[in-house]
């Protein structure tokens, strides 16, 4: 059985239910609604329900978790012995999670990262081999390019203008091209809208994670690019289009170091490209 936890934002569970549907594995899934933002009485009997009965239910089982920073989901974890635990790639957060382990507290891994294990950890390889035989065989697109957004201004890494300021300095590098920007899911509204009044650029709203974009389109864009979103390193190894990591400035940011951890880590995997542009005080 898998276990999908939904939660206060909409989007999100869009996305997830899209997924699932689309994969054909309805019927295996049991959805809990636990709201992130504002937890209710209800919430904690519904975490305590589900906690008691995974622990009579896979007693002899392996038991993979997303979100380790989820307090619903390490509970869970805590559960169990963590050799039987095996977390998910969890995006840029599976970088820094392994940063903060060490040989008395560690779970182990499966992810598309090269990461090297600590003493007694296991790190297994997601290789992308099921995703391949899902997706469509796709043809490259040379007059377009992707742009995956990024939530950094909603969480106060950058201020709004000065994001919207770095796309356009992105974007008239490729003035002669057709610019796709792919929101994600928890960026403003009125944000995206501001976006799309630039010049060559147009909005796409999908309601599955864009590395599958191959289930459900037969062209896509040959050159992808981000600030540093895992996408592009899925979508390099699945389609072996051309990918390109944005760094911005993010000195002030009180997320430096992680910030730092995460692009250093991208910078052996990916092409790199700087952008000057300072944020107004």
């Amino acid at each position: 059985m898998l276990i999908v936890r939904l939660s206060s934002s909409e989007n999100n569970n869009r996305q997830m239910r899209n997924l699932i549907q689309t994969l054909g594995v309805e019927d295996k899934v049991k959805y809990i609604i636990i709201n992130s933002y504002k937890r209710s009485i209800a919430d904690y009997l519904k975490t305590a329900l589900l906690v008691l009965r995974s622990i009579l239910d896979f007693r002899s089982t392996r038991i993979f978790i997303g979100n380790l920073h989820s307090g619903f989901l390490s509970i869970i974890a805590r559960c169990y012995s963590r050799k039987r635990v095996i977390l998910i790639d969890d995006g840029s957060r599976t970088i820094l999670l392994q940063k903060l382990f060490n040989d008395n507290y560690f779970y182990n891994l499966f992810t598309i990262y090269k990461i090297r294990p600590i003493k007694g950890q296991m790190v297994y390889k997601n290789s992308l081999e099921a995703t391949r035989k899902i997706i469509k065989s796709v043809k490259l697109c040379e007059d377009s390019i992707l742009f995956i957004g990024s939530k950094i201004s909603e969480i106060n890494i950058v201020s709004e203008e000065y994001y919207f300021q770095l796309l356009v300095d992105i974007f008239q590098q490729y003035s002669a091209k057709n610019i796709i920007y792919i929101p994600h899911r928890e960026e403003k509204q009125s944000k995206v809208e501001k976006i799309g009044s630039i010049s060559n650029v147009s909005i796409e709203k999908i309601n599955y994670p864009v590395e599958m974009i191959g289930m459900y389109k037969d062209k896509i864009p040959k050159k992808a690019l981000s600030f540093y979103s895992t996408a592009l390193l899925t979508m390099k190894k699945l389609y072996g289009i051309e990918v390109k990591s944005c760094y911005f400035n993010y000195e002030s940011s009180i997320y430096k170091n992680d910030i730092d951890t995460i692009y250093s880590f991208y910078a052996k995997e990916l092409e790199m490209k700087s952008y000057g542009c300072k944020e107004k005080k």
